[in-house]
């Protein structure tokens, strides 16, 4: 548990996801810039996965959910201020290196969430954190995007990727959203009603059972 919450902290000094400004406007401005980014990939999701574009919608989520781990940062900064040792990311190994820290800093929004184990699951909540640690969430990001050979078969993600495992991702991405995505209660209420309304929409609570009854997780 302490893993995740010290991975944002290790980013809030390393990694400038803030400008380091002395206005409180400009520096509440920026993060409220930054959650608009990441609820509108929620809303990209949400939509791709209407269209039935399953693969498409998961990627989105992956993406948005290390995007709310610069959320997770970006808080701690925005109370303390952006450190002279943080610095942007430069190089592809670089990103890549923070990309997967991002995921672990959004986990923190997971750990202690009453409302997400009751409405995801306590298992696969456990799984989906165990993916981010492990790295399988990154390629299950890749494969949700790529097509490649494998074993000598062709691996098209719209053919790889199911409509629950895009649920799956839409949920958690959304439950996220509405835990560290806002910083006023207006908003957290505003983005709950959102995601209680896609819940409903694609009959989560169903596709859940299902995936737990047939013993298969995407995570």
């Amino acid at each position: 548990m302490l893993r995740f919450f010290k991975v944002a902290a290790e980013l809030a000094s390393t990694v400038a996801v803030l400008p380091r400004v002395d206005s409180r406007e400009r520096l509440d401005r920026a993060f409220a810039q930054l959650t608009a980014h990441v609820e509108c990939l929620w809303d990209d999701a949400c939509e791709l996965y209407r269209r039935h574009r399953y693969a498409s919608s998961l990627f989105f989520s992956v993406v948005g959910i290390e995007e709310l781990g610069k959320v997770s940062v970006a808080r701690i900064q925005a109370v303390y201020g952006v450190p002279e040792t943080a610095t942007t990311a430069h190089g592809k190994g670089a990103l890549r290196h923070h990309r997967s820290k991002h995921i672990l800093a959004a986990c923190a929004g997971a750990v202690i969430n009453s409302r997400m184990d009751r409405i995801v699951g306590e298992p696969l909540v456990l799984e989906f954190l165990k993916a981010a640690e492990s790295g399988r969430l990154e390629q299950l990001r890749q494969s949700a995007l790529y097509y490649e050979m494998k074993a000598n078969e062709a691996l098209v993600p719209d053919r790889t990727i199911s409509r629950n495992d895009a649920a799956q991702y839409l949920v958690v991405f959304g439950e996220l959203l509405a835990e560290v995505g806002n910083t006023h209660p207006a908003d957290f209420e505003r983005q709950l009603k959102k995601v209680e309304a896609l819940e409903a929409e694609i009959e989560w609570t169903k596709l859940r059972y299902e995936r737990v009854a047939s013993n298969k997780q995407s995570f």
